[in-house]
């Protein structure tokens, strides 16, 4: 196994880089559990009850890697981070990209210049060469010290090159009035005409995921993906429009672990106030988010009628399997952010996105931010 060595300052303890193994399954779980992020609600994104088998969503899992650092005196597992590869559109050209994620640490683990620059040392040392010289990774928009941190550049770290804002948004499941809309469900037969289709829609767009058939059969074989998720518009047999609503919670959950005081405080207020207008309400602490993911979103001939019928199908279908919400991930210059913004009951939540580079380098494309799609159900 692999191990970069970090030195400490007199009197610290250094942090020792590896290779996470199967023995390390517990604790990632754990620290993925016990580290939330901040904010008006704290949420702590987990992988209950594998996590390793989890990372089937995030790519191929034959390029996944998850590094641990750990006290070099004491083995204590003190930090994680995730490198995973999956195939998505450049340039109209099939790319295996570099995701980098999970970062998380022990509470009261003191970050230092020298840790970060191991830490991305050992994720990148293990980029095979048929990838490109630079990963994509996402921060909070509100995280506005970290970005600022980054963007500035810390002398030796790598590169943070700003391509485009990115909305997550939160739509409520809504009751069909009528299922003759003419969006139907599929079935395991449509799954190799599904894959053709999104590959032709998404080819024209950069960061895309490459939904091959044998992809999408890997998903459905590991009972990550179930064929009977997609939902289809047709013309004469063929597609024309389809998206899924993809229920992750068998592996991939969001943990609300709490709440800002005032809003603790108000909080049965508040969902007086969400039933009322047909909203969710705020579960406790301590709750899973009873969402799914609004993922393979595409249409034909960019018909934002027909976007806005899987919507509106995919809330009702959700509603049907007791799915309190959907999340649906939208670059800033998408077509149909500003609709689905204005719907009643949406939210959406900020974050940016950036190529992650060698400070050196100039490796990364110059892309167009208005033909950007990301998958937000595989990050």
């Amino acid at each position: 196994m692999n191990a970069i060595p970090l030195q400490a300052a007199p009197g610290k303890t250094g942090i020792q880089f590896e290779l996470a193994a199967e023995s390390d399954e517990t604790e990632l779980r754990s620290l993925l559990r016990d580290q939330a992020m901040d904010g008006e609600v704290r949420i702590a994104m987990v992988r209950e009850p594998d996590y390793f088998a989890s990372l089937i969503v995030n790519g191929d899992p034959g390029r996944h890697s998850v590094f641990v650092g750990r006290d070099s005196r004491t083995s204590r597992l003190m930090m994680m981070g995730s490198r995973s590869v999956q195939n998505v559109f450049l340039g109209g050209r099939v790319a295996r990209l570099g995701y980098l994620s999970q970062l998380r640490a022990i509470t009261g683990f003191p970050w230092r210049r020298d840790t970060l620059l191991s830490g991305y040392a050992f994720a990148i040392h293990h980029r095979r060469a048929d990838e490109p010289g630079f990963d994509l990774t996402s921060i909070m928009a509100d995280n506005v010290r970290a970005r600022r941190l980054l963007e500035r550049g810390i002398p030796g770290m790598p590169r943070y090159s700003r391509i485009t804002g990115m909305n997550t948004l939160v739509l409520p499941a809504r009751t069909r009035k009528s299922d003759d809309d003419g969006v139907r469900r599929s079935g395991t037969s449509d799954l190799p005409q599904i894959a053709g289709f999104l590959q032709r829609c998404l080819r024209p767009y950069e960061l895309a995921p490459v939904w091959s058939p044998e992809r999408l059969q890997a998903l459905v074989e590991a009972q990550a993906l179930q064929s009977e998720d997609f939902l289809i518009l047709e013309n004469g047999g063929e597609i024309t429009g389809c998206a899924a609503v993809w229920d992750q919670r068998g592996f991939r959950q969001t943990l609300v672990q709490g709440y800002a005081p005032g809003i603790e405080r108000w909080r049965p207020l508040i969902n007086l106030y969400l039933r009322s207008t047909g909203r969710p309400a705020l579960p406790p602490a301590g709750s899973t988010l009873n969402a799914a993911y609004l993922s393979h979103l595409a249409v034909a001939d960019a018909d934002h009628a027909a976007v806005s019928r899987l919507v509106a199908a995919a809330r009702g279908e959700a509603a049907r399997r007791g799915i309190d919400l959907l999340l649906l991930g939208l670059c800033d210059n998408d077509p149909a952010l500003g609709t689905l913004c204005r719907t009643r009951g949406v939210r959406a939540y900020r974050s940016v996105l950036y190529f992650v580079e060698d400070a050196h380098s100039q490796s990364h494309p110059i892309i167009d931010p208005g033909k950007i799609r990301v998958e937000l159900a595989t990050l």
